[in-house]
């Protein structure tokens, strides 16, 4: 920064003052911890799962969530008859599942439609999992 508190950013090998520097290059972002700013992140308490499918004309093309006891499934319709999807739990950090697909059927397998159906369309390598993080 310089003496009045304007961002300097090295550009190409020389220096650029800016009234504003916006930073967007993650949760453990380099930039803030190069600008001294906090970069710790605390657990959220839960795992996520995530998967993109055809849609089953699921809800009318509604977006929505179904809560449960330490649980959550989102819907959101995309373009092109697509569906993002996103399931919930809360685990302890680091939790290993030995079969994504099982833990979801188990886990959600028994609630209201198109829930299972939309599970069942995604293909197994196509469903990430990680756990959810956020700045402290």
């Amino acid at each position: 920064m310089d003496s009045e508190g304007a961002p300097i950013v090295s550009v190409d090998g020389g220096k650029e003052t800016f009234d504003l520097v916006i930073a967007a290059d993650g949760l453990r972002s380099d930039a803030r911890s190069r600008w001294g700013l906090d970069r710790d992140v605390r657990y959220a308490g839960y795992t996520a799962w995530r998967g993109v499918t055809a849609s089953r004309g699921h809800l009318a093309n509604e977006a929505g969530e179904t809560w449960g006891r330490g649980a959550r499934f989102g819907i959101v319709p995309l373009p092109d008859d697509r569906v993002y999807w996103f399931a919930t739990l809360s685990t302890p950090p680091g939790t290993q599942f030995d079969d994504d697909h099982e833990t979801l059927r188990g886990r959600f397998g028994s609630w209201h439609r198109p829930i299972s159906d939309l599970i069942e369309a995604t293909p197994e390598g196509a469903v990430l999992r990680h756990d959810i993080y956020d700045l402290a």
